[in-house]
């Protein structure tokens, strides 16, 4: 993206001042020639003028943009794999330990268990299931999370003019370097 039209060298990010005689020091941005002979020379919001064009460019198909809405997910969920699995295992002891419930209720109603019986039992559950539902609760809140990481990551790769328009310079050095493998700016 950032060779010399003249020359074919790369072009890259520079800066420079009023001089040190001036009582306030101003800095300049600019893009120049890497050659010997500095073949051109663009201010700063040129060259980021036309990056942006060309990020508009980069706008993905529907079908790009639910792509990687899956790989999103399928990675999401790889990374949360024991949670994923540790609140199935909830789910499973959740729904026995009601299982267990109905059959006690059962069992009073055909004099299989005394009344005592029954509420010691039935006590007994009621604690497990609550300690089940606030750990089911804990660890359902990956599914909130998975809608917000699912949507920042299509939100950033249908954005990227908008993101780099809006960022600061720490930010737009590590945007341009994780586009741009060689060093641009």
């Amino acid at each position: 993206f950032l060779i010399c039209s003249k020359c074919g060298a790369k072009i890259y990010g520079s800066r420079t001042n009023n001089g040190n005689t001036k009582k306030e020091k101003n800095y300049y941005f600019y893009y120049q020639c890497n050659s010997k002979s500095k073949c051109e020379r663009y201010k700063n919001h040129v060259i980021h003028q036309a990056l942006i064009l060309e990020l508009k460019k980069i706008n993905p198909s529907k079908g790009i943009v639910r792509l990687f809405e899956e790989i999103l997910i399928e990675e999401y969920y790889h990374v949360n794999k024991s949670r994923v699995k540790e609140l199935d295992k909830l789910e499973n002891d959740f729904k026995k330990k009601n299982e267990t419930r109905t059959r006690l209720v059962f069992m009073l109603a055909d004099g299989s268990i005394g009344k005592e019986e029954f509420d010691i039992a039935n006590d007994s559950l009621k604690r497990e299931l609550k300690n089940l539902e606030i750990n089911k609760l804990e660890l359902s809140d990956y599914k909130k999370d998975l809608d917000y990481y699912v949507s920042f990551g299509l939100s950033l790769i249908t954005n990227l003019d908008k993101i780099y328009e809006n960022c600061g310079i720490d930010l737009q050095k590590k945007f341009l370097g994780s586009i741009f493998t060689d060093k641009i700016i």
